[in-house]
């Protein structure tokens, strides 16, 4: 147990657990002194328990807990892209405008390759590859619109999608290569989906939100009504990392 007027390295590594998550903004000293009580009170306030400023097990427990799953998000590997068969020239977007991350199905019973959906979002009126990735069943994750290399390092901008009527200017797209109301994704397709959809989340992008592309229209009224990325998708899998 922690509490005011202790000192030593406990308390060190306290200070860094509040510092990392944005609660404590002092110099890490190693001194329990007020503001470091101050900051062990404001996390007590946001897990909803008892508010004494005292570092008992509980409170340990939960800033412990909450440290780690940062650590964790925070040490994500960088997916291997294979580049775009050709460039598509289109709008852009700032990174920052960046707010979403659209989930989507190719609703096809066999899996298309780039060039097919490039020939088909073409035959829409698109410019071309509508998705700014695609994950194939062996889990190969292909590059479609450009994240430009400045967009990932610095606030550049990113191609503009055509994946989502509505937030295009808002949004990326990632397109899972098969029809998940009659199938299910494959276990290679998963894992290298999250594994992407991490490293955007907090690696290139500022913690969008992650959406199926059937939940557009909630938000956008006139969004096209669809049952994408299908029902055997494991959406709340991909809004919960």
């Amino acid at each position: 147990m922690l509490k005011r007027g202790d000192k030593g390295s406990q308390v060190v590594e306290v200070q860094k657990m509040l510092k990392a998550l944005g609660i404590y903004k002092d110099k890490i000293d190693g001194i329990f002194g007020v503001n470091t009580e101050n900051a062990v009170k404001a996390f007590q306030r946001s897990k909803q328990i008892k508010i004494d400023g005292i570092l008992g097990p509980v409170t340990y427990s939960l800033l412990k807990k909450d440290y780690s799953t940062l650590v964790a998000k925070n040490e994500i590997a960088i997916p291997v892209i294979k580049p775009a068969p050709r460039k598509i020239d289109t709008k852009n977007i700032k990174k920052a405008d960046v707010k979403y991350i659209i989930i989507h199905h190719s609703a096809s019973d066999r899996p298309l390759t780039w060039e097919e959906i490039d020939r088909e979002h073409k035959k829409r009126g698109f410019e071309g590859f509508g998705y700014h990735f695609l994950v194939d069943p062996d889990g190969t994750i292909w590059a479609g619109r450009a994240l430009n290399k400045e967009a990932i390092l610095n606030s550049a901008t990113v191609e503009m999608g055509a994946q989502a009527k509505g937030i295009n200017s808002m949004s990326v797209g990632i397109c899972f290569n098969g029809n998940f109301e009659k199938t299910i994704p494959t276990k290679e397709q998963i894992e290298a989906g999250k594994l992407l959809v991490r490293w955007l989340k907090y690696k290139v992008f500022n913690k969008p939100g992650i959406l199926g592309h059937k939940e557009v229209v909630k938000i956008v009224p006139g969004a096209t009504v669809t049952a994408c990325p299908g029902r055997n998708f494991p959406l709340d899998a991909f809004k919960s990392l």
